[in-house]
């Protein structure tokens, strides 16, 4: 294999406020050992990912990375991550990709981005998942998507086509007036929440009435072949309804039987209805359709988590109440719940959400990557 040279780049890191620590730019390079800032090293081990975002680069460490004492001072403690910024950015996101997977025996590449996907601690697996532009492509390489953004929700937490969408509030409602239009970036689900919740309250004014009309049309049209019924299967299990959800999508998996993002919509499904055992069963289905599937990979190591928790609790919860740790987190699920039923989308609840700080929270999601 031929030795690859040394990518070297000028930077400045960032806190947290997105304040420049230090005014003249300092110069580091991506090597084999890793990515070396300010002649201070930062091994390929010590690394847990690294994102590009609008220019910025998030490099997240694992726990307890040795780091020298410059890096130490930049590190945004609670994220166990810094944020640099360069001229070259994509350029270091790159060689580090290149430098990271050369030695993999097995390697993937994303369909979208053309991201090296290091594939030697994954079993085969029809799909793979890029960290970099979070796109599901097949082993092959061909994405599943005409184009569209399909991701997370960073509202609901459910896979859906993702765009920015508008809720008019023209009202007045419980002793209040709504005179607002506000502007979110999640699923074609929550445009479908929002015209349910406000169509009938608009007609006090009518002020708010075609802008919920329109934002509920975009939030129908225009889907996927393969995806026509997402936005309706989410809609049913975010409103609690479990056998209209899952049949829908049942009917999208006989389309798709591998699809990992199908089977981990229909796991949050059972999770919501307290139902462990058939979440976990299709969280482990989304896997073996995609073994490096990120959302259903964090969903299991926290509950996990949960279950650790409870082995060792001196007064374990009923099988009921078998997701939760204290009365608290049952009285929040029940609000949750009471929301739901209500129409009313529970905003930021997805508590896997793809960002690594709340430095990239200060940004626009609507130009979430």
């Amino acid at each position: 294999m031929n030795e690859l040279t040394a990518f070297a780049f000028s930077f400045k890191t960032f806190s947290e406020k997105r304040k420049s620590n230090f005014i003249i730019p300092k110069l580091g390079n991506v090597n084999e050992q890793g990515i070396t800032l300010n002649n201070e090293l930062i091994v390929y081990h010590d690394i847990l990912r690294i994102n590009y975002y609008k220019g910025y680069l998030v490099i997240t460490f694992v726990n307890y990375p040795i780091i020298g004492k410059s890096i130490s001072e930049w590190l945004i403690k609670k994220n166990n991550c810094i944020i640099i910024k360069s001229d070259m950015i994509k350029e270091i996101k790159l060689a580090f990709d290149i430098f990271q997977t050369r030695n993999a025996k097995n390697k993937r590449v994303c369909g979208f981005c053309d991201n090296p996907i290091d594939w030697d601690n994954h079993f085969e697996t029809q799909y793979q998942y890029c960290e970099e532009c979070h796109s599901i492509s097949d082993k092959h390489g061909l994405l599943i998507s005409n184009g569209e953004q399909f991701d997370i929700c960073p509202e609901t937490g459910y896979y859906d086509r993702l765009r920015k969408r508008k809720q008019y509030q023209y009202y007045y409602w419980k002793g209040k007036m709504y005179w607002t239009t506000t502007s979110t970036y999640g699923g074609d689900n929550l445009g479908i929440e929002f015209f349910h919740k406000n169509i009938f309250k608009n007609m006090m004014f009518l002020v708010g009435l075609p802008g919920t009309i329109i934002e509920w049309y975009k939030a129908n049209e225009g889907h996927h072949p393969d995806f026509t019924e997402l936005a309706e299967a989410n809609f049913s299990s975010r409103c609690g309804e479990v056998k209209e959800a899952a049949d829908t999508y049942t009917k999208m998996q006989m389309r798709l039987p591998y699809f990992p993002a199908l089977h981990y919509n229909l796991a949050l499904t059972y999770l919501q209805a307290n139902n462990l055992n058939l979440a976990k069963r299709y969280f482990q289905k989304s896997l073996e359709g995609c073994a490096n599937y990120t959302p259903t990979i964090k969903i299991l190591k926290y509950l996990s988590e949960k279950e650790k928790l409870m082995d060792v609790s001196p007064n374990p919860a009923s099988d009921s109440q078998a997701m939760y740790n204290s009365e608290d987190e049952m009285t929040q699920t029940e609000e949750y719940q009471n929301d739901i039923n209500e129409g009313i989308p529970p905003m930021g609840q997805n508590q896997f959400s793809n960002f690594d700080s709340d430095f990239l929270d200060n940004e626009e999601k609507e130009n979430h990557p």
